[in-house]
């Protein structure tokens, strides 16, 4: 994992990243802090990008990729940055090196370790429950009805995201021939008990489904390019998950974008805090409540008004439409009350810092943009879990005059022992 920001006004964009990468399986993980997560997608134009969660591309190396690249386009303006995300999209899709079988082999496999992996994991809890309860165990059938049971909600929960770029359901038959075979394997090494094909059938429906739709793996890309176009005055800023190639066509989705103006209006805004990947810290500090802190706090506030409610009813005699009527009342009150709060939060948290952002000189946004990952580096490293955040943190500044420009930037070498490199960049 990792933690990144981007900061935008009408001066400059800011980008900040730590140095911290995570390799393993679940279970069984490390973290480095070696991995560059910030490049200039041109050394003459000002553009940058910007990577989180996945360090590989249908296993290359992103940043062996992005120089690529670089070094074939980076002389060659763009007038919008949108059109410079088009280019490096084609890239990708058009360039052989970045597509092979077996990456498209690790892909699905990958997507079946997750899924099968979450399914597995809620049916050997239906397990030990019934072991607990019955003192006996389940027979085969028992659990593959479980087993069923949970394909299904996968499935629901998947068939609700749109299509994926140039995917279509037409794909499945394609899908089923080529991958068929690389499921059942898989199957065979996670299953102690044989499963009937109409199961195995609907596991290979459902990973497809996965595949065809917004739903991306923990392993995927994020890719932020942001910058200016030789046409634009003010920094533009956009965001896509990217999880690679499946039967050679590309699964990208553009997830956000942030377009500065010199006015805030329905499409532009005058500053913009963006944090990326683990950014529950940088929210925390915009908004004034940590987001998982926030959700919970109304889930329970709706559970104990839920259980009120069931109380009150058994103290009261009246009819069941005037208890409905009631409760809509307070379902409407509830509704104020998140109202409120999210109002509160915009008026005293979000909209004085937005303001200040707007006039703040580059020199501060940079700092901003650091401070950011720095707190939320500070909180993983006094936390019990594994330090996934965290090293050197590289800072970069791009503005429409000076381009793309290093404020802090760490260097796998010693600067002193390598001055040929400089020169040559």
């Amino acid at each position: 994992m990792t933690a990144e920001t981007s900061i935008l006004n009408r001066h400059c964009v800011a980008l900040a990243a730590d140095s911290a990468v995570t390799v393993g399986t679940k279970g069984n993980q490390k973290a480095y802090n070696y991995a560059n997560k910030i490049f200039a997608l041109s050394k003459k134009y000002p553009i940058g990008i910007m990577i989180y969660g996945g360090a590989e591309f249908m296993s290359v190396p992103w940043e062996t990729i992005i120089k690529v690249f670089r070094s074939q386009y980076g002389n060659q303006p763009e007038n919008t940055v949108k059109e410079y995300c088009k280019k490096f999209v084609e890239f990708i899709e058009k360039d052989p090196r970045f597509w092979s079988d077996q990456a498209e082999l690790e892909i699905v496999s990958r997507v079946f370790e997750e899924l099968f992996g979450e399914i597995l994991h809620d049916t050997e809890e239906k397990i030990n429950f019934f072991i607990n309860k019955r003192k006996s165990q389940p027979v085969p059938e028992q659990v593959e009805g479980w087993i069923i049971a949970e394909l299904k909600n996968k499935y629901r929960s998947c068939l609700q995201r749109k299509l994926a770029n140039s995917f279509s359901d037409d794909d499945y038959a394609a899908f089923e021939q080529k991958f068929s075979e690389l499921i059942r394997t898989l199957l065979n090494r996670h299953m102690m008990i044989p499963l009937k094909e109409d199961t195995i059938v609907a596991i290979i429906r459902m990973i497809f489904a996965f595949i065809s739709r917004d739903c991306y793996t923990n392993s995927s890309s994020g890719l932020v390019i942001t910058g200016y176009g030789e046409q634009e005055i003010f920094p533009k800023l956009y965001e896509y998950s990217i999880e690679g190639f499946i039967l050679k066509k590309l699964k990208l989705e553009e997830k956000s974008t942030v377009a500065v103006g010199s006015h805030v209006s329905t499409d532009f805004c005058t500053a913009a805090i963006k944090p990326f990947a683990q950014s529950e810290m940088a929210y925390s500090f915009i908004s004034g409540i940590e987001p998982r802190l926030k959700y919970n706090y109304f889930r329970v506030l709706n559970e104990t008004f839920s259980e009120y409610m069931n109380a009150l009813k058994g103290m009261l005699e009246i009819t069941d439409k005037k208890f409905e009527t009631v409760k809509k009342s307070g379902q409407k009150f509830l509704k104020n009350f998140s109202f409120g709060i999210n109002q509160i939060q915009q008026q005293y948290y979000i909209n004085p810092l937005i303001n200040i952002v707007t006039i703040l000189p580059k020199e501060e946004v940079a700092e901003m943009a650091e401070a950011l990952v720095n707190l939320t580096s500070f909180k993983r490293r006094v936390s019990i879990d594994l330090e996934t955040v965290g090293g050197p943190i590289d800072v970069a500044l791009i503005t429409k005059g000076d381009g793309f420009v290093w404020i802090k930037r760490k260097h796998y070498f010693d600067p002193n022992l390598n001055h040929n490199f400089f020169k040559n960049y």
